[in-house]
């Protein structure tokens, strides 16, 4: 049996097992083994995997590889990054100098601000977030719209009051219809004023969750967009996990992301030998 050592992060109740992939490990593995890891009564449980490896960018301090609880994979992870960028400078013990991360997305810069032992603040540039238009939606029977946008991962976000039940039956439609061949984050936004909304949010490969970094990025874009809410001031949106900060800059659409991140626990599980295969047994 082979001991793995993970570390367990949470940000706005978005939470995440991290592990460093060794040079004998396949990413393929932590993918087939995704559910049993993230199983919340016989795994660890969590709503996915930060994958970290060595970076061959230069300036980098590691790379960070997003799989779902369901063993799909993820462009990108606004909360994720954030548990990364905490985690390395928890390592180096410099929360001073930015952090430079090598995504599926690109290299983000993050800054840790207000930490302790064990939690702290952090700031990512997300990039910019890309504005793929509104097309119109059914559901139910009744007709609205969708705005799409990508931040790394494609997302789907309307402003049109639905009702809490709907939920999860709009979630499962929307983010599995063939139109999105990739599938699709889906939010729902409820403006309180200019600079601040309620969201909710279901999550590709996990389903309706505390938080989602991404998300709160598209939503913010979007009501920049349909003129809803100010570029260039900070957002404050209102997750179920609790509130991040979003401010969309209007001269390259970037996303500045700020909002808490701490780590839980650590551990280790053990596992057979990695022979590559579903339904492989892990112990933690």
């Amino acid at each position: 049996m082979k001991c793995k050592h993970f570390q367990k992060y949470e940000g706005l109740g978005n939470d995440f097992i991290l592990v460093y992939k060794g040079e004998e490990d396949e990413e393929s593995w932590f993918i087939n083994n995704a559910k049993s890891l993230c199983d919340r009564h016989y795994g660890i449980g969590a709503d996915g995997i930060l994958l970290l490896s060595p970076t061959t960018k230069r300036f980098c301090d590691v790379r960070m590889s997003v799989i779902n609880a369901d063993g799909s994979r993820a462009e990108m992870c606004g909360n994720g990054i954030r548990a990364v960028a905490l985690h390395r400078s928890r390592v180096q013990e410099n929360t001073d100098a930015p952090l430079l991360i090598e995504t599926d997305q690109g290299i983000l810069t993050c800054q840790v601000e207000e930490v302790n032992e064990m939690e702290g603040i952090v700031q990512v540039d997300m990039g910019p977030v890309q504005w793929e238009g509104e097309i119109p939606w059914t559901f139910a029977d009744r007709s609205f719209r969708l705005s799409l946008l990508r931040v790394g991962n494609p997302h789907a976000v309307t402003f049109d009051p639905f009702l809490e039940q709907d939920y999860v039956a709009m979630g499962e439609q929307i983010s599995q219809h063939p139109q999105f061949i990739e599938g699709t984050n889906v939010e729902w936004v409820t403006m309180r004023e200019s600079t601040s909304m309620e969201v909710m949010i279901w999550e590709r490969g996990v389903g309706l969750t505390l938080a989602c970094g991404t998300g709160a990025c598209a939503v913010a874009a979007a009501a920049c967009e349909k003129g809803l809410a100010p570029w260039d001031i900070p957002l404050f949106l209102h997750l179920p996990g609790g509130i991040l900060t979003i401010q969309m800059r209007s001269s390259d659409r970037h996303a500045l992301m700020r909002g808490p991140v701490r780590h839980v626990y650590s551990g280790e599980f053990y596992c057979l030998r990695y022979c590559g295969f579903k339904g492989e047994k892990c112990y933690s």
